[in-house]
């Protein structure tokens, strides 16, 4: 049996549940009308036209018709209400230092408001309740209905909460973006440098000596005048760039960092040669021996300068330790006076593949990574939710060589590949746990509709575009019209093509006095305008073989010949088809389909040179020349122009013939 509590949970179960679908399937905002425009009369109104909204909790807010609204009153209550029920001016209009700190405060003539609408409920048709106790006390009235309305609110523009959003989640995992581009860097750094090692150091322990190459010899070449650019400083005290205005910045020395360590390390190339092979390479490589030399003394004489130069402009102490390294190294391997003993050692090969190191970069590399393992430590502490579990224990299980003595650049590497690995894995997984949509909070239950602004107690703009709107069906159809037109081109074609088909004809009117016998054309044309339009390739003895030696299909051929004729035909009879939209000239195929099909192909020189090609490697095992081949071919093309130019002329005369 059903008591007054199951109706009461039915009744809120279903309630609650259009809530909830409305909160998180539509979110909050207008769905459509509501628009805030000014009064006919003015005197500070304005008018809130019929719409409907969702506010954060999934209530409908419904307003039937337009309503009329005192923006002056609104704003006496608004000063009433935010100074505890005294009227003490108006808030918006407070000094900025004593206004709250969600209170914009605008610097100009003119206050601005902000309309909002909510959502209410008002308790209706109360009744006495039945009391079966015998009690003979005074009933109170108790309502029995609750009716949905809503209610309009004044604010003081504030500064609203911006819902969350892939980016936000993403920064939020990140953290900082200054300590999150320091540890991007670092990895970034010390990854290239592990990657350029690892592959270097097998070859320069095993010493593997490097094979000069053209590469080489460019690069040797081109050094000079792209590091004579530079000069220690300008007349003015300026450091900058010889013979321009270009001043030395950062990147520009980055530049001729790499410029100097690509010019040594060729250097060093052609130094570890044996003396056969350097005269071979000077025989085939023409001023090799005057562009080495070139080179060398503008790495010994500009090594100094660089190093002044990358001291005061490289940003970090990490491109300023490996600067010093690429600078320091390559001035000493290039030297002519390097002792024996010396040469072709493992630091020297290390420079010459592109991988100089030294202790003080291996110990700086090592700061680095300590400093990006902190940095991984630490987010995983501050991030709630992640799917790589194991990510946490990974990153403590690395372990970093001891930064006291001194590093072998082997285990800084292999510190190194663990470590990315692990960065990339946690910027990858913040990735993928951003692209969850969670569930938005509910901040604020009102609707923003609009905001105005108010001068001498008179609304003198508003802007309703300030609100924010619920994509809904019927508002992307009104924001994107030309899915309406779609929608009206697939009726016309799927819904009414058979209405058109089935209009009434025009009739002919005979005078049946004198007795006169309507005639369609001077001659009979049934049987010609109706035969297949591939029965005139058929009759065509040549083209029969052509399309034989060619390997087509005969079948294929004509069916869909056949078909485009006996359609262009059908559109043509059918005066009532091209009406609605439909362009009658689109139609013109047809009769180009029924009486110049064939000689449209046969005219075409691409078809001409494909069947000629066709000819030739039919028979190119034959002792059948392909000029003869190609003259039969013109023949037979000559002899079928003249039937299509004959088969026209009588189609011609039968459509003039044709009543209309």
């Amino acid at each position: 049996m059903l008591t007054e509590d199951d109706l009461q949970l039915l009744s809120d179960y279903a309630a609650t549940k259009a809530r909830l679908h409305n909160r998180f399937l539509h979110g909050a905002g207008v769905v459509c009308g509501l628009l805030v425009g000014c009064h006919p009369c003015g005197d500070g109104k304005v008018i809130v036209h019929s719409g409907a909204a969702l506010d954060c909790c999934g209530n409908d807010i419904y307003v039937p018709c337009s309503v009329e609204l005192d923006i002056n009153k609104m704003v006496a209550d608004l000063r009433i209400k935010m100074r505890g029920g005294h009227d003490c001016g108006d808030p918006c209009e407070a000094e900025c230092d004593d206004s709250p700190d969600d209170v914009k405060c605008l610097d100009r003539k003119g206050r601005r408001y902000c309309l909002y609408i909510e959502y209410c409920e008002e308790l209706e048709e109360p009744v006495t309740p039945y009391v079966s106790n015998g009690n003979c006390a005074v009933q109170v009235c108790k309502p029995t209905r609750i009716h949905e309305g809503y209610k309009f609110e004044l604010r003081c523009p504030t500064e609203e909460h911006e819902p969350d959003n892939i980016s936000t989640r993403i920064r939020a995992c990140i953290g900082d973006l200054t300590s999150a581009d320091k540890s991007a860097s670092d990895a970034l750094a010390t990854e290239a440098y592990s990657r350029r090692y690892r592959q270097a150091a097998p070859l320069a322990k095993a010493g593997r000596i490097v094979e000069f190459t053209d590469a080489d010899h460019s690069q040797l070449k081109s050094a000079p005048q792209a590091l004579s650019g530079l000069r220690a400083a300008a007349q003015d005290g300026v450091p900058g760039v010889a013979g321009t205005d270009e001043p030395i910045t950062e990147s520009l020395v980055r530049r001729m960092l790499d410029q100097y360590q690509s010019t040594a390390s060729a250097i060093i190339r052609y130094d570890l040669q044996s003396e056969e092979t350097k005269k071979a390479l000077e025989g085939t490589m023409r001023g090799l021996g005057h562009d080495v030399e070139a080179a060398r003394s503008m790495i010994q004489s500009g090594g100094p300068r660089l190093r002044t130069l990358s001291a005061a402009h490289m940003g970090s102490a990490r491109d300023r330790i490996v600067a010093e390294t690429w600078i320091g190294q390559g001035m000493q391997w290039t030297d002519p006076k390097l002792a024996e003993e010396q040469k072709a050692s493992e630091p020297q090969l290390l420079y010459a593949y592109n991988a100089p190191t030294s202790a003080a970069q291996s110990k700086q590399f090592v700061r680095d990574l300590e400093q990006l393992r902190d940095w991984l430590v630490d987010r995983l502490d501050h991030k709630p939710l992640f799917s790589d579990c194991r990510l946490r224990c990974d990153v403590l299980a690395i372990e970093l060589p001891d930064n006291n003595g001194r590093n072998d650049p082997k285990l800084v590497v292999d510190a190194t590949i663990k470590l990315v690995e692990v960065f990339l894995r946690y910027l990858v997984d913040c990735i993928c746990a951003a692209l969850n949509p969670p569930c938005q909070p509910c901040h604020d239950d009102a609707v923003k509709l609009a905001c105005l602004t108010v001068e001498d107690c008179d609304v003198v703009r508003i802007c309703n575009l300030e609100r924010t709107f619920v994509l809904s069906a019927p508002a992307m159809r009104y924001w994107l019209p030309f899915l309406h037109t779609i929608g009206e081109l697939l009726e016309r074609a799927c819904c009414e093509f058979d209405i058109r088909l089935s209009k009434p004809r025009g009739t002919v009117n005979v005078d049946r006095n004198p007795p006169a016998v309507a005639v369609f054309g001077r001659k009979q044309s049934y049987m010609a305008t109706t035969a297949p339009a591939y029965r005139h390739v058929d009759e065509q003895p040549q083209l029969a073989a052509l399309m034989q030696i060619a390997n087509i299909d005969q079948r294929q051929l004509s069916a869909a010949i056949n078909f485009m004729g006996d359609v262009g035909g059908l559109a043509l009879a059918t005066r009532d088809f091209p009406a609605g939209g439909f362009d009658r000239d689109l139609l013109g195929f047809g009769r180009q389909a029924k009486t110049s099909l064939i000689d449209t192909v046969v005219k075409e020189p691409e078809l001409q040179e494909s069947l000629v090609k066709s000819f030739e490697k039919r028979f190119a095992d034959t002792e059948v020349a392909s000029d003869k081949v190609a003259k039969e071919l013109q023949a037979a093309l000559r002899d079928q122009k003249r039937r299509n130019d004959s088969l026209e002329r009588r189609l011609a005369k039968l459509e003039s013939g044709r009543p209309s």
